[in-house]
């Protein structure tokens, strides 16, 4: 990230978080416990107002609940933890108006990535996105280097971070009657993202980091067996193999997302304001 003039000064980054559910509300009550000197929730902003004043009620330096283009105003950084369907809008207000992005719904941002990253160009800011409840991410961006010749992904969810997916509506698939595991969904992350939107995040966060769709494969299981989330990451190419497991206990407060999600966007943020960084 740039180094605004508010962190070369010392000061508290202003960070403004949009979308104050699980995510948002987790992350930002984190924030002030592991960075109260170095990170402000300068403002919070949702659809739904209870929950954004929710979460201000909740943070000891009580932000106001303000409309996105006022909470651009009053931040260095915006967080969006919203949704996927609104992340694109939300990154492109923040970056139009020069200042810095990280967002979680990265399956939104797939279609528009490169407007995203000429506007962040234009504009002299960035935009991240955080690892998530995957990882392995800095042997992907190595590896992308190389000749990358087949990447898999294998997701598998318990039966309650499934439920409510479009494509199950659509489909009128019924998991109620499960009884051993299933494989939901195979095929691009694109795909994946438009059918399961709040399931596997994580394959449009692979993409990203790989900037190439076209040797990706994404499965998604379930199974009433399951009381975790997984993520199984293959790739291979002429650097050799990797092959990482990555298996989180999902959100008390959203089964359809992990506690890793949370920890890991409180460490990219710490990483904003800090004077030096271990890996890629």
């Amino acid at each position: 990230m740039k180094q605004t003039k508010s962190t070369k000064n010392y000061n508290a980054l202003r960070l403004g978080i949009v979308g104050c559910g699980a995510i948002g509300s987790s992350v930002g009550v984190r924030l002030e416990a592991e960075c109260r000197n170095t990170v402000l929730v300068s403002a919070v902003c949702d659809r739904q107002k209870q929950k954004a004043s929710a979460l201000a009620s909740r943070l000891k330096g009580k932000p106001p609940v303000c409309p996105l283009t006022a909470l651009i105003a009053h931040s260095d950084v915006v967080l969006e933890t919203a949704s996927v369907k609104d992340a694109y809008s939300i990154a492109h207000s923040a970056l139009a108006a020069g200042k810095d992005v990280v967002s979680l719904s990265a399956g939104g941002l797939l279609a528009g990535w490169k407007t995203l990253l000429a506007l962040a160009r234009k504009n002299e800011c960035r935009l991240s996105v955080p690892s998530g409840a995957l990882s392995g991410l800095d042997g992907v961006k190595a590896a992308r280097l190389g000749d990358i010749k087949e990447v898999c992904l294998i997701t598998r969810k318990p039966l309650t971070g499934i439920k409510g997916a479009p494509f199950l509506k659509e489909q009128g698939i019924d998991l109620r009657g499960a009884t051993s595991e299933l494989l939901l969904f195979e095929g691009s992350p694109e795909e994946g993202i438009e059918r399961f939107p709040q399931n596997i995040n994580v394959s449009a966060t692979l993409s990203l980091a790989l900037q190439d769709t076209r040797h990706v494969t994404v499965r998604l299981y379930t199974s009433p067996h399951y009381t975790r989330n997984s993520h199984e990451l293959i790739i291979t190419g002429d650097f050799g193999m990797i092959r990482t497991y990555t298996e989180s206990v999902p959100s008390e407060d959203n089964p359809k997302t992990s506690k890793m999600a949370i920890f890991s966007t409180v460490a990219a943020i710490a990483q904003l304001v800090s004077f030096h960084r271990v890996g890629t």
